[in-house]
Protein backbone atom coordinates (compact mmCIF):
# COMPACT_ATOMS: atom_id res chain seq x y z
CA UNK A 1 0.00 0.00 0.00
CA UNK A 2 2.95 2.53 0.58
CA UNK A 3 3.95 2.31 -3.15
CA UNK A 4 0.69 3.65 -4.09
CA UNK A 5 -1.05 5.93 -1.70
CA UNK A 6 0.93 8.33 0.50
CA UNK A 7 -0.27 7.94 4.30
CA UNK A 8 -2.55 10.81 4.01
CA UNK A 9 -4.29 8.89 1.45
CA UNK A 10 -4.27 6.18 3.47
CA UNK A 11 -5.44 7.55 6.36
CA UNK A 12 -8.89 9.66 4.89
CA UNK A 13 -9.21 6.93 1.55
CA UNK A 14 -10.72 2.94 1.49
CA UNK A 15 -10.04 -0.04 -1.23
CA UNK A 16 -13.87 -0.56 -1.63
CA UNK A 17 -14.38 3.44 -2.34
CA UNK A 18 -11.25 3.22 -4.70
CA UNK A 19 -12.74 0.01 -6.93
CA UNK A 20 -16.26 1.36 -6.71
CA UNK A 21 -14.43 4.68 -8.52
CA UNK A 22 -12.70 2.67 -10.58
CA UNK A 23 -15.52 0.61 -11.90
CA UNK A 24 -17.80 4.09 -12.37
CA UNK A 25 -15.72 6.41 -14.16
CA UNK A 26 -12.00 6.07 -15.55
CA UNK A 27 -9.99 6.14 -12.75
CA UNK A 28 -6.63 5.19 -12.62
CA UNK A 29 -6.43 2.71 -9.90
CA UNK A 30 -3.38 0.91 -9.68
CA UNK A 31 -5.35 -1.22 -6.47
CA UNK A 32 -8.10 -2.32 -9.22
CA UNK A 33 -5.36 -3.65 -10.61
CA UNK A 34 -3.65 -5.69 -8.49
CA UNK A 35 -6.78 -6.87 -7.44
CA UNK A 36 -7.54 -7.94 -10.13
CA UNK A 37 -4.24 -9.44 -11.53
CA UNK A 38 -4.58 -11.41 -8.41
CA UNK A 39 -7.74 -13.09 -9.93
CA UNK A 40 -10.33 -11.45 -6.87
CA UNK A 41 -13.86 -11.50 -6.53
CA UNK A 42 -16.83 -8.96 -5.08
CA UNK A 43 -19.55 -9.51 -3.00
CA UNK A 44 -22.13 -6.71 -3.56
CA UNK A 45 -25.48 -6.43 -2.09
CA UNK A 46 -27.60 -4.97 -5.25
CA UNK A 47 -31.39 -4.38 -2.89
CA UNK A 48 -32.01 -7.20 -1.15
CA UNK A 49 -29.74 -9.70 -3.43
CA UNK A 50 -26.67 -10.86 -2.50
CA UNK A 51 -24.55 -11.11 -5.82
CA UNK A 52 -20.47 -12.58 -5.88
CA UNK A 53 -18.86 -11.91 -9.17
CA UNK A 54 -15.37 -11.81 -10.31
CA UNK A 55 -13.42 -8.08 -10.30
CA UNK A 56 -13.21 -8.82 -13.87
CA UNK A 57 -16.66 -8.98 -14.43
CA UNK A 58 -17.77 -6.34 -12.16
CA UNK A 59 -15.33 -3.27 -14.06
CA UNK A 60 -16.92 -4.48 -16.85
CA UNK A 61 -20.65 -3.94 -15.94
CA UNK A 62 -22.24 -0.96 -16.67
CA UNK A 63 -21.65 1.68 -13.60
CA UNK A 64 -23.01 1.09 -10.25
CA UNK A 65 -25.80 3.31 -9.32
CA UNK A 66 -26.08 3.92 -5.44
CA UNK A 67 -28.17 0.94 -5.03
CA UNK A 68 -25.52 -0.92 -5.42
CA UNK A 69 -22.94 -1.95 -2.08
CA UNK A 70 -19.87 -3.57 -1.90
CA UNK A 71 -19.28 -5.72 0.72
CA UNK A 72 -16.22 -7.76 1.00
CA UNK A 73 -12.87 -8.32 -1.53
CA UNK A 74 -12.03 -11.76 -1.66
CA UNK A 75 -8.01 -12.68 -2.57
CA UNK A 76 -7.64 -16.57 -3.40
CA UNK A 77 -4.80 -17.95 -1.82
CA UNK A 78 -2.16 -18.99 -4.36
CA UNK A 79 0.48 -21.65 -3.19
CA UNK A 80 3.15 -23.03 -4.71
CA UNK A 81 2.44 -27.07 -5.78
CA UNK A 82 5.43 -29.38 -4.17
CA UNK A 83 4.43 -32.40 -5.77
CA UNK A 84 4.58 -30.66 -9.44
CA UNK A 85 7.64 -29.18 -8.19
CA UNK A 86 5.60 -25.31 -9.21
CA UNK A 87 6.26 -22.17 -7.45
CA UNK A 88 3.98 -18.87 -7.23
CA UNK A 89 5.15 -15.61 -9.12
CA UNK A 90 3.35 -12.74 -8.15
CA UNK A 91 4.67 -9.13 -9.23
CA UNK A 92 3.16 -5.28 -9.40
CA UNK A 93 4.58 -2.55 -11.80
CA UNK A 94 3.62 1.13 -11.68
CA UNK A 95 5.34 4.20 -13.76
CA UNK A 96 4.08 7.47 -12.70
CA UNK A 97 5.87 11.20 -12.69
CA UNK A 98 6.77 10.83 -8.70
CA UNK A 99 7.32 7.53 -6.79
CA UNK A 100 5.48 6.31 -3.53
CA UNK A 101 2.12 7.17 -4.64
CA UNK A 102 3.00 10.77 -4.37
CA UNK A 103 0.84 11.10 -8.47
CA UNK A 104 -0.92 9.41 -10.92
CA UNK A 105 0.23 6.39 -12.65
CA UNK A 106 0.72 7.08 -16.70
CA UNK A 107 0.50 3.20 -16.52
CA UNK A 108 0.09 -0.03 -14.07
CA UNK A 109 0.56 -3.87 -13.98
CA UNK A 110 0.28 -6.89 -11.78
CA UNK A 111 1.39 -10.54 -13.02
CA UNK A 112 0.07 -13.41 -11.32
CA UNK A 113 1.59 -17.53 -12.74
CA UNK A 114 2.98 -20.38 -11.64
CA UNK A 115 6.47 -21.17 -12.39
CA UNK A 116 8.02 -24.78 -13.03
CA UNK A 117 11.10 -26.61 -14.46
CA UNK A 118 10.20 -29.42 -16.92
CA UNK A 119 12.79 -32.32 -17.39
CA UNK A 120 14.84 -30.81 -20.30
CA UNK A 121 15.90 -28.41 -17.29
CA UNK A 122 13.24 -25.24 -19.20
CA UNK A 123 11.40 -22.67 -17.47
CA UNK A 124 7.38 -22.96 -18.27
CA UNK A 125 4.87 -20.85 -17.24
CA UNK A 126 1.08 -21.67 -16.87
CA UNK A 127 -1.93 -19.87 -14.83
CA UNK A 128 -1.45 -16.65 -16.20
CA UNK A 129 -3.09 -13.45 -15.52
CA UNK A 130 -1.98 -10.18 -16.79
CA UNK A 131 -3.40 -7.06 -15.42
CA UNK A 132 -2.80 -3.62 -17.00
CA UNK A 133 -4.69 -0.22 -16.14
CA UNK A 134 -4.22 3.57 -15.80
CA UNK A 135 -2.79 3.57 -18.79
CA UNK A 136 -5.82 6.21 -20.77
CA UNK A 137 -8.54 3.22 -20.57
CA UNK A 138 -11.79 3.01 -18.75
CA UNK A 139 -10.23 0.51 -16.13
CA UNK A 140 -8.06 -2.21 -15.79
CA UNK A 141 -8.10 -5.10 -18.09
CA UNK A 142 -6.52 -8.63 -18.48
CA UNK A 143 -4.20 -8.89 -21.36
CA UNK A 144 -6.11 -12.72 -22.44
CA UNK A 145 -4.24 -13.25 -25.26
CA UNK A 146 -1.06 -12.81 -24.03
CA UNK A 147 -1.67 -15.43 -21.30
CA UNK A 148 -3.19 -17.92 -23.34
CA UNK A 149 0.13 -17.65 -26.10
CA UNK A 150 2.72 -18.17 -23.21
CA UNK A 151 0.78 -20.65 -20.69
CA UNK A 152 2.81 -23.95 -21.04
CA UNK A 153 5.80 -22.51 -23.57
CA UNK A 154 9.29 -22.46 -23.21
CA UNK A 155 10.20 -18.76 -23.50
CA UNK A 156 12.42 -18.61 -26.43
CA UNK A 157 13.34 -15.43 -28.56
CA UNK A 158 10.57 -15.89 -30.80
CA UNK A 159 7.55 -16.81 -28.32
CA UNK A 160 8.41 -13.41 -26.18
CA UNK A 161 9.03 -11.18 -29.31
CA UNK A 162 5.26 -12.05 -30.31
CA UNK A 163 3.77 -12.04 -26.83
CA UNK A 164 4.74 -8.24 -26.83
CA UNK A 165 3.25 -8.47 -30.51
CA UNK A 166 0.19 -9.20 -29.18
CA UNK A 167 0.36 -6.74 -25.48
CA UNK A 168 0.82 -3.90 -28.17
CA UNK A 169 -2.65 -4.89 -30.13
CA UNK A 170 -4.40 -5.29 -26.27
CA UNK A 171 -2.72 -1.87 -24.54
CA UNK A 172 -4.25 0.68 -26.56
CA UNK A 173 -4.78 4.18 -24.84
CA UNK A 174 -7.80 6.11 -25.65
CA UNK A 175 -7.89 9.15 -27.86
CA UNK A 176 -6.43 12.36 -26.56
CA UNK A 177 -4.51 10.40 -23.94
CA UNK A 178 -1.15 12.05 -23.39
CA UNK A 179 2.02 10.34 -23.52
CA UNK A 180 0.14 7.36 -25.51
CA UNK A 181 3.19 5.63 -27.09
CA UNK A 182 5.11 5.77 -23.61
CA UNK A 183 2.85 3.94 -21.85
CA UNK A 184 2.65 1.34 -24.81
CA UNK A 185 6.41 1.20 -24.27
CA UNK A 186 6.43 1.05 -20.39
CA UNK A 187 3.95 -2.14 -21.10
CA UNK A 188 6.15 -3.75 -22.90
CA UNK A 189 8.73 -2.98 -20.92
CA UNK A 190 6.75 -4.61 -17.67
CA UNK A 191 5.78 -7.72 -19.68
CA UNK A 192 9.80 -8.06 -20.72
CA UNK A 193 10.85 -7.72 -16.71
CA UNK A 194 8.34 -10.41 -16.02
CA UNK A 195 9.50 -12.67 -18.31
CA UNK A 196 13.09 -12.28 -18.56
CA UNK A 197 14.38 -14.72 -15.29
CA UNK A 198 12.47 -17.43 -17.32
CA UNK A 199 12.94 -16.87 -20.95
CA UNK A 200 15.93 -19.00 -22.73
CA UNK A 201 18.34 -17.56 -24.50
CA UNK A 202 17.34 -13.83 -23.00
CA UNK A 203 19.64 -12.00 -20.67
CA UNK A 204 17.18 -9.09 -18.51
CA UNK A 205 16.90 -7.96 -15.15
CA UNK A 206 15.19 -10.56 -12.49
CA UNK A 207 16.67 -13.80 -11.13
CA UNK A 208 15.59 -17.01 -11.64
CA UNK A 209 14.10 -18.82 -8.65
CA UNK A 210 14.92 -22.00 -7.19
CA UNK A 211 12.40 -24.55 -8.73
CA UNK A 212 12.54 -27.99 -5.87
CA UNK A 213 16.12 -28.47 -5.17
CA UNK A 214 17.45 -26.08 -7.74
CA UNK A 215 19.54 -23.35 -5.67
CA UNK A 216 20.37 -20.05 -7.45
CA UNK A 217 23.96 -18.89 -7.45
CA UNK A 218 25.37 -15.85 -6.07
CA UNK A 219 26.11 -14.57 -9.07
CA UNK A 220 22.51 -14.04 -9.68
CA UNK A 221 21.65 -11.67 -6.97
CA UNK A 222 20.77 -8.28 -8.47
CA UNK A 223 22.70 -6.59 -5.90
CA UNK A 224 26.22 -8.00 -6.77
CA UNK A 225 25.89 -6.37 -10.42
CA UNK A 226 27.47 -3.39 -11.26
CA UNK A 227 25.15 -0.09 -11.77
CA UNK A 228 24.31 1.10 -14.60
CA UNK A 229 25.75 4.68 -13.72
CA UNK A 230 28.73 3.60 -12.17
CA UNK A 231 31.29 5.75 -13.69
CA UNK A 232 34.59 4.62 -12.73
CA UNK A 233 37.37 7.54 -11.98
CA UNK A 234 41.57 6.41 -12.77
CA UNK A 235 43.72 9.14 -10.41
CA UNK A 236 46.93 10.09 -11.67
CA UNK A 237 49.88 12.21 -10.60
CA UNK A 238 50.58 14.46 -13.42
CA UNK A 239 49.33 17.75 -12.01
CA UNK A 240 50.44 17.28 -8.03
CA UNK A 241 49.99 18.79 -6.10
CA UNK A 242 47.34 20.53 -7.65
CA UNK A 243 43.77 19.20 -5.89
CA UNK A 244 45.56 17.86 -3.23
CA UNK A 245 44.29 19.44 0.29
CA UNK A 246 46.29 21.72 1.80
CA UNK A 247 46.36 23.88 5.30
CA UNK A 248 44.93 26.82 5.54
CA UNK A 249 48.45 29.10 6.40
CA UNK A 250 46.14 31.82 8.21
CA UNK A 251 44.61 28.88 10.86
CA UNK A 252 47.90 28.85 12.17
CA UNK A 253 48.12 32.19 13.44
CA UNK A 254 44.49 32.20 15.16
Amino acid sequence: MSKVATPFVRNTASIGGNIILAQKYPFPSDIATILLGAASTVRLQVYSQTLEVTLEEFLEQPPSDPSTLLLSIFIPHWASDSQKESKVIFETYRAAPRPLGNAVSYINSAMLGHVSQKSSGDLVLSNLRMAFGAYGTEHAIRATKVEQHLNGKVLAPSVVLEAVQLLRETVVPMEGTSHAEYRVSVAVAFLFSFLSPFAKGIKGPGKNPSIGSASSSDTDDPCNLPLSSRRDTVSSGDHKPVGEPIKKGGSICR
